[in-house]
């Protein structure tokens, strides 16, 4: 898999951008599993742990289209079936959501 930035967004701390090369391998230490994935738009994901938000015990982080997420969660693109780079753009306009 080619390298892909993706934004990395931790409770209580601005988002920020890493670049990864396997999804499933950084995705296991970023979030909690089992994973979720949430349509933001087109060609944009969420990705957060299904558990983290039943656990009540851990840091509440955002909520995002009415649902609570705890814990890390990641933002990353989708194009054409594939895992793709955030672009500038897109980054701008989660940063400002968030």
């Amino acid at each position: 898999m080619k390298n892909v930035k993706i934004l990395i967004v931790e409770p209580d701390k601005k988002p920020y951008i890493k670049t990864i090369n396997n999804i499933n391998y950084d995705l296991y230490g970023l979030v909690y599993y089992p994973y979720k994935k949430m349509k933001l738009s087109e060609n944009l994901y969420l990705i957060y742990s299904k558990d983290a938000t039943l656990k009540k015990e851990l840091k509440r982080n955002r909520t995002i289209n009415n649902v609570e997420i705890y814990s890390t969660f990641i933002i990353l693109g989708h194009d054409k079936n594939e895992i793709s780079s955030l672009t500038v753009e897109q980054i701008e306009k989660i940063n400002n959501i968030l």
